[in-house]
Protein backbone atom coordinates (compact mmCIF):
# COMPACT_ATOMS: atom_id res chain seq x y z
CA UNK A 1 0.00 0.00 0.00
CA UNK A 2 2.91 2.13 0.35
CA UNK A 3 4.28 1.81 -2.97
CA UNK A 4 0.48 3.32 -4.07
CA UNK A 5 0.52 5.94 -1.66
CA UNK A 6 4.01 7.17 -3.21
CA UNK A 7 3.09 7.14 -6.70
CA UNK A 8 -0.08 8.99 -6.09
CA UNK A 9 1.33 12.00 -4.57
CA UNK A 10 0.57 15.58 -7.07
CA UNK A 11 3.50 17.55 -7.90
CA UNK A 12 3.20 20.94 -6.34
CA UNK A 13 2.45 18.94 -2.41
CA UNK A 14 3.88 20.86 -0.11
CA UNK A 15 5.27 20.59 3.19
CA UNK A 16 2.20 21.38 5.27
CA UNK A 17 -0.17 19.55 2.70
CA UNK A 18 -0.06 15.92 0.57
CA UNK A 19 -2.27 15.60 -2.20
CA UNK A 20 -2.74 11.95 -3.77
CA UNK A 21 -4.68 11.77 -6.71
CA UNK A 22 -5.55 9.80 -9.83
CA UNK A 23 -7.28 10.98 -13.14
CA UNK A 24 -9.21 8.93 -15.20
CA UNK A 25 -10.66 9.32 -19.07
CA UNK A 26 -13.15 7.22 -21.05
CA UNK A 27 -15.89 8.11 -23.40
CA UNK A 28 -19.50 6.63 -23.84
CA UNK A 29 -22.17 7.64 -26.40
CA UNK A 30 -25.40 8.59 -25.48
CA UNK A 31 -29.15 9.02 -27.66
CA UNK A 32 -29.03 13.46 -27.23
CA UNK A 33 -24.98 13.94 -27.75
CA UNK A 34 -23.72 11.25 -29.54
CA UNK A 35 -19.98 10.57 -28.04
CA UNK A 36 -18.77 12.62 -25.02
CA UNK A 37 -16.09 12.47 -23.27
CA UNK A 38 -16.11 11.86 -19.40
CA UNK A 39 -13.09 12.80 -17.04
CA UNK A 40 -12.46 12.39 -13.53
CA UNK A 41 -10.06 13.58 -10.84
CA UNK A 42 -9.97 11.75 -7.47
CA UNK A 43 -8.16 11.78 -4.43
CA UNK A 44 -7.40 12.77 -0.86
CA UNK A 45 -5.42 15.83 0.91
CA UNK A 46 -3.62 15.12 4.10
CA UNK A 47 -2.83 17.71 6.63
CA UNK A 48 -1.01 17.63 9.83
CA UNK A 49 -5.02 17.68 11.31
CA UNK A 50 -7.08 16.55 8.84
CA UNK A 51 -7.98 14.43 5.63
CA UNK A 52 -10.17 15.34 2.67
CA UNK A 53 -11.23 13.46 0.19
CA UNK A 54 -12.41 14.95 -3.22
CA UNK A 55 -14.14 13.60 -6.66
CA UNK A 56 -14.77 15.79 -9.78
CA UNK A 57 -16.33 14.37 -12.86
CA UNK A 58 -16.76 16.09 -15.79
CA UNK A 59 -18.17 15.40 -19.34
CA UNK A 60 -17.86 17.29 -22.66
CA UNK A 61 -19.29 16.39 -25.94
CA UNK A 62 -16.61 17.86 -27.67
CA UNK A 63 -13.82 15.60 -29.07
CA UNK A 64 -11.44 17.66 -30.08
CA UNK A 65 -10.85 19.69 -26.53
CA UNK A 66 -7.78 20.20 -26.11
CA UNK A 67 -8.14 21.86 -21.98
CA UNK A 68 -10.33 19.07 -21.52
CA UNK A 69 -7.84 17.09 -19.80
CA UNK A 70 -6.22 19.92 -17.78
CA UNK A 71 -9.86 21.12 -16.57
CA UNK A 72 -10.26 17.54 -14.33
CA UNK A 73 -7.40 19.14 -12.21
CA UNK A 74 -7.68 22.51 -12.10
CA UNK A 75 -11.60 22.84 -11.48
CA UNK A 76 -10.88 20.91 -8.19
CA UNK A 77 -7.73 23.08 -7.42
CA UNK A 78 -9.96 26.05 -7.83
CA UNK A 79 -12.40 24.53 -5.72
CA UNK A 80 -10.13 23.16 -3.16
CA UNK A 81 -8.52 26.73 -3.05
CA UNK A 82 -11.96 28.43 -2.65
CA UNK A 83 -12.39 25.95 1.19
CA UNK A 84 -9.21 26.96 1.62
CA UNK A 85 -7.58 23.37 2.34
CA UNK A 86 -4.60 24.69 -0.26
CA UNK A 87 -3.12 26.71 2.67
Amino acid sequence: MEIVKKIMIKEGSKANYVVRAKTGWGGQKTKEKGFQNVGWYIGYIETKDNVYYFSNCIQSPDDNNPDFAKARIEIMDKILTELKIYE
